[in-house]
């Protein structure tokens, strides 16, 4: 469904109640399931990066992920969202074993506003 001019600039919600007007429209014309909903982030504020870490098992990654990839984005890491997926281990070439993981990082109050958005459309 078309979307009002302006409603979404660049990627980001700008008139939310317009497109959860849209949104809402949308899903009782098409009798769309509300539940198991997968959203989907287009915006300039949302950053992709390879990073190579000494190898940890799963649960100190996650607790060690902000702080190790503070210097490989742009936004203070306390006002973002962070996910990751492994790649590959590797080793250096002194044999230390080594982690590249793919790190998503987009900005809290972005992603908030998104999901502000589908709620209220009942989503």
């Amino acid at each position: 469904m078309p979307l009002p001019c302006a409603a979404v600039v660049a990627g980001e919600v700008v008139d939310e109640g317009a497109v959860v007007e849209v949104i809402s429209t949308l899903w009782r014309r098409l009798h769309l399931p509300r539940r198991g909903l997968v959203v989907g982030i287009a915006d300039q504020r949302v950053i992709v990066r390879r990073v190579d870490l000494p190898h940890l098992r799963e649960e100190e990654l996650a607790e060690a992920l902000p702080s190790r990839v503070q210097d490989a984005i742009a936004i203070p890491v306390e006002e973002a969202i962070l996910d990751y997926r492994p790649m590959e281990e590797f080793a250096t070439t002194e044999g230390d074993p080594m982690l590249s993981i793919l790190v998503v990082v987009a900005q809290r109050d972005m992603v908030e506003s998104l999901v502000g958005v589908v709620r209220r459309a009942g989503l």
